[in-house]
């Protein structure tokens, strides 16, 4: 039997030329990897609905056995206004979904998390710019992948590896600097007035790569990351 599921593109890979291995992150599956058969195909031109984060309906009969799924349909669910459009916005969507790629590990469905995900990216979207984006949706998207950082007032060190802020620097904290960008990241809600300078998005993006590091294996091998620290130079 066939169901219908939204789902975000996290990445593809071509197999034999026409073909394409796509994997998405679903609403009602989790992480799901379809096949799609001469994907290039003039006749099916479905490969264009496969770029990184795009929104969409996907019909297949999802067996959840393992296996590449097959597609019977798929449609757009969200039509972005800008993120195709902006260089600046693609490359910023190209770093998360790949982030999210290296992340999402488990298969069960979390909509919460990605009702968290598509909001955000609808609110990212639609604002003119939000230069601290990036920052501020890796930051809380580890609330739902399980080590956000537990603030303090009082304590003024950022411990990576335990995720908590301590009151005199161990070996394991972060320097001074680095821990109160976090402390003020961390504290970060409204997106729409830039909070930071070009030097300090370069500093918390280095740390919450490491960070994350500590947390996901291999989530230092971000191939997308040299592209997203050129924006922020």
């Amino acid at each position: 039997m066939y169901s219908t599921t939204e789902a975000l593109v996290l990445g593809s890979v071509k197999y034999q030329d026409k073909n394409l291995i796509v994997k998405c992150y679903t609403r009602e599956f989790g992480l799901v990897s379809y096949f799609i058969r001469n994907a290039f195909s003039h006749k099916n031109k479905l490969a264009v609905y496969f770029q990184p984060l795009n929104w969409l309906n996907i019909t297949a009969k999802h067996r959840l056995n393992g296996n590449l799924e097959y597609i019977k349909e798929v449609g757009i669910h969200y039509n972005y206004q800008s993120l195709p459009f902006n260089f600046d916005k693609s490359s910023v969507a190209l770093f998360i979904a790949e982030a999210l790629g290296l992340a999402i590990k488990q298969t069960e469905p979390d909509k919460v998390f990605f009702d968290f995900i598509v909001h955000t990216i609808q609110v990212f979207d639609q604002e003119k710019t939000i230069p601290d984006f990036h920052l501020y949706f890796l930051i809380n998207a580890s609330k739902y992948l399980g080590f956000y950082p537990l603030d303090s007032e009082n304590h003024d060190y950022f411990n990576p590896v335990d995720g908590v802020f301590e009151a005199f620097p161990s070996e394991c904290c972060l320097p001074l600097r680095e821990s109160t960008l976090m402390k003020r990241l961390l504290a970060l809600e409204d997106l729409s007035v830039a909070r930071f300078s070009q030097n300090e998005r370069q500093i918390l993006l280095k740390t919450l790569v490491h960070f994350f590091s500590l947390h996901i294996h291999g989530f230092e091998h971000l191939k997308s990351l040299d592209v997203l620290h050129e924006l922020y130079v």
